[in-house]
């Protein structure tokens, strides 16, 4: 995952305007969000199978069980679970996806993995 946010702070430094502009950018982006999204839900599955949780539904139940289970803050839990959709649409929709909205996440909303790589390792490493 910090690889690939490397990356993406490397694209974050464009504008929306240059961003519109270069379609490899876009594209190159689109792919690192989706893996950057992909790591932080299989890390989840892996810290919820160790844990016993079972009777997982879906991704986005993977991130409310990390905050049921006291890996993520009740307040992160919530403002992140969209990352369960916005990887569906990354995956299946990729054709139809906004731009801008990928330009909007990657300048709003990088914090969420750093935020999340702290919170798993607070929770592997309590003390």
């Amino acid at each position: 995952m910090r690889e690939v946010l490397t990356v993406l702070r490397r694209h974050r430094k464009s504008n929306l305007k240059q961003f519109l502009a270069n379609r490899d950018a876009q594209f190159t982006v689109q792919h690192a969000l989706y893996i950057a999204v992909q790591s932080l839900l299989d890390i989840g599955i892996h810290i919820l199978a160790d844990s016993g949780v079972r009777n997982i539904s879906d991704y986005r139940d993977v991130i409310m069980k990390l905050g049921q289970i006291k890996v993520l803050p009740p307040s992160f839990t919530e403002s992140i679970a969209d990352m369960a959709g916005f990887r569906n649409r990354l995956i299946h929709e990729y054709e139809d996806i906004d731009p801008s909205k990928i330009h909007a996440f990657l300048k709003n909303r990088l914090w969420d993995f750093e935020d999340f790589i702290k919170y798993v390792r607070d929770y592997l490493r309590p003390g």
